[in-house]
């Protein structure tokens, strides 16, 4: 019991204190643009408004492989994303059903097709995108990963007198623990 106390502050306590939201921006255009799933659409549509324009020809993956009327999500965000006006080459990895499925899936992908990207650039939501980069960093340490945080959850500083808001940051850092644990009791896991 004491040391799963101590593993538990060890490994939580910066997840617990580090800041939700993450953003780096690229110098130069990245080599891949990954669109994670979720965020019903508004991840999509940032993308198509604030970040294909200044990337046009830069490849997009579509993660997400939670089926919605016999697709997966990933398949619904690129076909929402050419009704936006998104014409950039496109990848779609469907299988995935969490952050690290998205990496690991994606790392998978490239590798069966030979793409070896030296850089990322991850779109997600605002409250999404600490854990996001970290597990990403974790799969693909050798690729330079920069963030677009989509505005979408944290409309607040003081999340914490929102219960909405405080759910959803308590949620993400409980999945940042949980990642965390499961690397650390089985680093194995990444190389899927």
């Amino acid at each position: 019991m004491g040391v799963a106390i101590i593993v538990i502050a060890v490994l939580g306590g910066g997840v617990l204190m580090y800041p939700i939201r993450y953003e780096r921006s690229p110098s130069m255009a990245p080599d891949i643009i990954m669109v994670l799933g979720g965020g019903g659409g508004h991840r999509v549509a940032h993308y198509a408004r604030h970040v294909y324009p200044s990337y046009p020809h830069v490849h997009v993956v579509y993660t997400g492989g939670v089926s919605f009327y016999g697709q997966p999500d990933a398949a619904h965000m690129a076909e929402f994303a050419t009704q936006l006006g998104v014409a950039a080459p496109s990848i779609q990895v469907g299988t995935s059903q969490s952050t690290i499925d998205d990496a690991i899936h994606s790392r998978r992908y490239f590798r069966d097709h030979n793409i070896m990207p030296r850089s990322m650039l991850l779109i997600t939501s605002d409250f999404h995108t600490r854990r996001a980069w970290w597990t990403f960093k974790k799969v693909f340490p050798e690729v330079d990963i920069y963030m677009v945080s989509v505005p979408h959850r944290l409309t607040k500083l003081a999340w914490w007198r929102d219960y909405n808001m405080a759910q959803h940051v308590l949620e993400e850092k409980a999945r940042g623990l949980f990642y965390r644990l499961v690397v650390w009791v089985k680093p194995s896991i990444l190389d899927a």
